[in-house]
């Protein structure tokens, strides 16, 4: 599609692509002035297409947003059919999305800074209750749609299975993203109500103030029902600075029951707002360096205008009793370590080597966050963690079909880094969690495509992961553990 034009726009970049679509920058013939321009190609022997509902989502999607007149959505500058193609040509947002936040606050050991979320968050919220209150609701409310701009303004974006109560033909079938999605949504599409996104945004809020969403898994079906069947933990439980008013909060706005929920998604930030920040000293009470926002051309570890990091609070003194048992458990682990050590080296050292080599118990090793993201027409496996992995006798496989990572000559994936694997042809934006791309393959064949039937992962003869097979509607995630690379003579 570069090159052609739709509209009055020429396509000059692909930015992104998914399972409904591809994304283009083009220009404004006319104005001279740089858009975002979202294609899906009616051509039925594409596989995305092969959803004979798409072309209706897509026009729906279109006049939803088309109704909406608000400062944090996304509007439309125009929608049309050339030759087969449909298309929404939208404002093009220069920056970051909330996804890529998150990420970069991890990979530096720490949280968003909590004020700067709390009043993204607020954007968003009061742009989902203005959709609301014009009867669409977005289903689909997850870090990756929420953009942020060069003023640090957020903008609510992919209107793509926006739903309209009201006469609405669509099935009962659900859609959303597996992490985020509400209960009743992940039971069937069409029970999901206003509340359903205020849950979604709620799990958003959970991830920023705790560093991960409340339910994993191997499977997006295993994770939907997670989000059916089980109680999530307590904020509070995964970082204790969140004051109980908070934790109190983000809990109801996760109930299974869409009535105990508040009743606005602003409700349930201005609560939180309140509970953490009720003299305006959040930045003090729970306190984590600021991350400020980055153009999208620049390097992920460079920050602008951030400020000094906050000197951590003096260590609480220990009674008697507690040194007591630290040193006791000190002393243990350094014993424990030492006659490690000593047999290691005993049944390690060769008459050869210059030095022994140890040899690390499989239990004793830490293993660490992978996550394998894929859709219809590509495979990327990141690091999220903050450490390489070892990727020594990594196997993928979905029936007679294998592949090794072997073959790509790669034995570890230091953090931020991502190998990958595109249909022929294929330029995609890379992964949530890849800075930069380690190694990339191409498959002309996609009988090869080992993961558009449920695949196994496994570690020599340990199976590490079992991930379901991609469904055509966007990016799958499927989460590994693998172990840390572990450097010569640990």
């Amino acid at each position: 599609m570069i090159g052609k034009r739709l509209g009055d726009y020429n396509l000059v970049s692909l930015i992104a692509t998914g399972g409904m679509a591809r994304i283009y920058e083009g220009v404004d013939v006319r104005l001279g002035r740089h858009v975002a321009v979202k294609v899906l190609e009616l051509d039925p022997g594409r596989e995305e297409v092969d959803d004979d509902t798409l072309p209706a989502r897509f026009e729906r999607e279109a006049r939803a947003v088309a109704k909406l007149d608000h400062p944090n959505i996304i509007s439309i500058y125009q929608y049309g059919e050339t030759q087969g193609v449909l298309f929404l040509a939208m404002p093009l947002i220069r920056g970051r999305d909330l996804a890529q936040e998150f990420t970069a606050a991890r990979r530096a050991g720490h949280r968003m800074d909590i004020k700067r979320g709390l009043r993204l968050l607020g954007q968003i919220a009061s742009a989902l209750d203005y959709a609301h209150s014009n009867g669409i609701i977005h289903r689909d409310v997850k870090p990756s749609n929420i953009l942020i701009d060069g003023n640090d303004r957020a903008y609510l974006t992919d209107f793509g299975l926006v739903f309209q109560p009201q006469g609405d033909p669509t099935l009962g079938t659900a859609f959303g993203t597996p992490r985020y999605i509400s209960p009743e949504q992940a039971i069937a599409s069409d029970q999901a109500t206003a509340k359903s996104d205020l849950y979604s945004l709620a799990i958003i809020l959970y991830e920023m103030l705790t560093g991960q969403t409340p339910f994993t898994g191997t499977s997006a079906m295993e994770i939907a029902l997670a989000h059916v069947n089980d109680t999530p933990p307590a904020p509070r439980s995964l970082n204790p600075e969140i004051p109980e008013d908070a934790d109190h909060e983000i809990m109801r706005a996760l109930s299974k029951d869409p009535t105990q929920r508040q009743g606005t998604a602003t409700e349930l930030i201005e609560a939180v707002k309140a509970a953490i920040d009720p003299g305006g000293t959040a930045q003090t009470r729970m306190s984590s360096p600021t991350i400020a926002f980055v153009p999208e051309d620049t390097p992920i570890n460079t920050t602008l205008n951030q400020p000094p990091e906050l000197q951590p609070e003096p260590p609480q003194r220990r009674g008697p009793l507690v040194r007591i048992l630290l040193a006791l458990v000190v002393l243990t682990l350094v014993g424990a370590e030492i006659l490690s050590l000593v047999l290691n080296n005993n049944s390690g050292t060769s008459g050869t080597d210059p030095e022994p080599t140890l040899f690390i118990a499989e239990s004793a090793v830490d293993f660490l966050p992978v996550d394998v993201v894929y859709s219809s027409n590509e495979f990327n496996l990141v690091n999220t963690s903050s450490s390489p992995v070892d990727l020594r006798g990594l196997v993928f496989q979905s029936g007679d079909v294998v592949f090794s990572l072997d073959a790509l000559r790669r034995t570890s994936l230091p953090p931020g880094m991502c190998i990958r694997i595109l249909q022929d042809g294929l330029a995609s934006r890379l992964p949530e969690g890849c800075r930069e791309v380690l190694t990339q393959t191409f498959f002309a064949d996609t009988t090869r495509f080992f993961w558009l039937s449920e695949f196994t992962v496994k570690r020599g003869d340990n199976l590490t992961a079992t991930c379901a097979a991609t469904t055509g509607r966007g990016s799958m995630t499927c989460a590994l553990a693998l172990p840390m690379l572990q450097a010569p003579g640990v």
